[in-house]
């Protein structure tokens, strides 16, 4: 069993394949399939996989209440939407950094242009470029190549990883430290499906909040990070394989309307706030060989969630 998890809930037109490819992997992959097919394309390659209809989040607490043990001695879990787009490499890079900064969650940017994102907060400044030097008299197979290879990793001429510390990460695919999961799926009941889950979990690693969504407690704005040097892309409906239904698979298993509602009933029942000011606290450029931050303490209770 290894240390490093991914763990993602999917349907029929998935981009589990593409996680998997281009490096030797070093993550184990469970797939809970919502779908009917008999042999889903994103059973390939996973080390557990089970069938079961329903959100993201709902079928992980349901998949660690079957089996503790599975998740009990990872240091961290991928809880990734199963259409998102980036590489083995990307992944890895992601699980590295996180270990290095002891960040309680990380998630990758979102491409400055392509896809989605519902936070401009969350998309990286950094794009995919080709230095002038490469471009000049380089035939177009040689540059496409160099172009792959900055897709999802762009790091620093000097190898290093831009950082952003910040007091949001969005539900897309969060990077937890197993303990910052563990919480929160203790105190996570299962009912949201998607709108809220994301306020919620930041919401505990962050503690209280002032009135401008700084965290009350200082030490705690450093462990909410965006990966600006490693992207994903959270892809429009139009763009997805087999999009010919451009229809979103959570509208499919919930309304908007439904899932805001049963956010704000959530927000009264554990007494949270449905939403802040989003904000970054400071960014630094992080070397790959510098040593890793000494592990800081997770307290059972953020002191608002009991």
């Amino acid at each position: 069993m290894r240390p490093w998890l991914v763990f993602t809930s999917a349907g029929d037109k998935s981009n589990v394949a593409q996680w998997l490819s281009g490096s030797a992997r070093e993550f184990d992959l469970f797939v809970v399939y919502y779908g009917d097919l008999p042999e889903p394309v994103c059973a390939l390659g996973a080390d557990r996989f089970v069938r079961r209809k329903g959100g993201k989040f709902p079928n992980l607490k349901a998949a660690f209440a079957d089996d503790p043990a599975y998740f009990a001695s990872r240091e961290a879990v991928f809880v990734m939407d199963d259409d998102v787009e980036i590489d083995c490499a990307a992944i890895h890079e992601c699980f590295r950094v996180r270990r290095q900064l002891d960040a309680w969650v990380l998630q990758p940017a979102y491409d400055l242009r392509k896809g989605k994102s519902s936070h401009e907060l969350l998309r990286s400044p950094i794009e995919a470029k080709v230095s002038s030097r490469v471009a000049m008299g380089a035939d177009m197979a040689a540059l496409a190549e160099v172009v792959s290879a900055r897709k999802f990793i762009r790091l620093g001429d000097h190898g290093e990883h831009r950082v952003r510390y910040v007091n949001f990460i969005e539900v897309t695919c969060p990077l937890f430290r197993n303990d910052i999961l563990l919480d929160f799926l203790a105190a996570y009941d299962g009912q949201l499906v998607g709108w809220g889950i994301d306020w919620w979990f930041c919401q505990r690693v962050l503690g209280q909040l002032d009135d401008r969504g700084r965290a009350e407690d200082k030490s705690r704005r450093t462990c909410l990070v965006v990966l600006d040097s490693c992207v994903c892309v959270n892809p429009l409906e139009q763009e997805k394989k087999g999009a010919a239904d451009e229809t979103r698979e959570i509208d499919k298993l919930q309304s908007t309307q439904v899932r805001a509602n049963e956010w704000g009933k959530a927000v009264v029942k554990f007494g949270l706030r449905a939403q802040w000011m989003l904000r970054s606290f400071s960014a630094e450029e992080v070397s790959p060989g510098a040593p890793c931050h000494p592990v800081r303490p997770f307290p059972s209770s953020c002191g608002m969630l009991n």
